[in-house]
C-alpha cells in the first residue's frame, strides 16, 4: 500500500498549504503547533467531499476566541458579535477550507463536488473518524486557544496519482473582453 501512502502524503500537504492560506485570507495570523487538549465545549462545523476517486470530510474546531478573531467585521468591537453569527462564521471557513483545497486539486485533475456544511457543538476528531478513512490534524494557535483543522480521507481507485499540471492560461486573462 506505498501508493496509497505516497497519495494522502501529498493530499495532507495540499491540506497543510490550505489550513495556512485560508487563515492568512482572513488577516489571521496563526502558529502552527502539535497538539491541542481535548476540548469538547467548542463550534465545530463540517463538510463532505467525494470524487470518483476520493470521499474527504473536513471537520474544524475552534474556541469561540478564534472565532471572534478571524470573523470578518469591520467597525465592531469583538465582544458585540453574537454566539449564533460565529456558529453560522465557523460554517463558513469549513466551505472555505473545503472550497480551497478542491481548487488546488483542480491542477492534479481532480475535480470535488462539495456538501453543504454542517455546524455541531462539541464534536471531537475521534468521534468524527469513520472506518475506512485516514486522518490528519493541523492545530493552530493563537494566545491559549488552538483551532483544529482536521481531514479524513477515504481513497477509492487504488491506482490514483497525484501528477501536478500547470493550469493552462485563461484566456480572458488582464481584462479582455470578447464580443459575442
Amino acid at each position: 500500500m506505498p501508493h496509497a501512502r505516497s497519495v494522502l502524503e501529498s493530499l495532507h500537504q495540499l491540506f497543510e498549504d490550505t489550513c495556512f492560506d485560508v487563515f492568512e485570507s482572513i488577516q489571521c495570523n496563526l502558529k502552527k503547533v502539535d497538539s491541542a487538549k481535548d476540548v469538547l465545549a467548542v463550534p465545530c462545523a463540517h463538510i463532505d467531499a467525494s470524487s470518483e476517486d476520493l470521499n474527504l470530510k473536513l471537520l474544524l474546531r475552534g474556541p469561540v476566541s478564534i472565532l471572534r478573531e478571524t470573523y470578518p467585521v469591520q467597525d465592531s468591537s469583538s465582544e458585540s458579535i453574537r454566539v449564533q453569527d460565529l456558529e453560522d462564521w465557523i460554517s463558513e471557513l469549513a466551505n472555505r477550507f473545503m472550497g480551497d483545497l478542491k481548487n488546488r486539486l483542480i491542477n492534479y485533475q481532480h475535480y470535488l463536488q462539495l456538501g453543504t456544511p454542517i455546524k455541531q457543538f462539541g464534536l471531537s476528531v475521534k468521534d468524527f473518524a469513520e472506518d475506512g478513512f485516514e486522518a490528519v490534524t493541523f492545530n493552530f494557535q493563537s494566545g491559549r486557544e488552538v483551532f483544529e483543522c482536521s481531514l479524513h480521507t477515504k481513497v477509492l481507485n487504488e491506482n490514483l496519482a497525484f501528477e501536478y499540471q500547470e493550469p493552462e492560461e485563461d484566456p480572458f486573462a488582464d481584462g479582455e473582453l470578447e464580443m459575442f
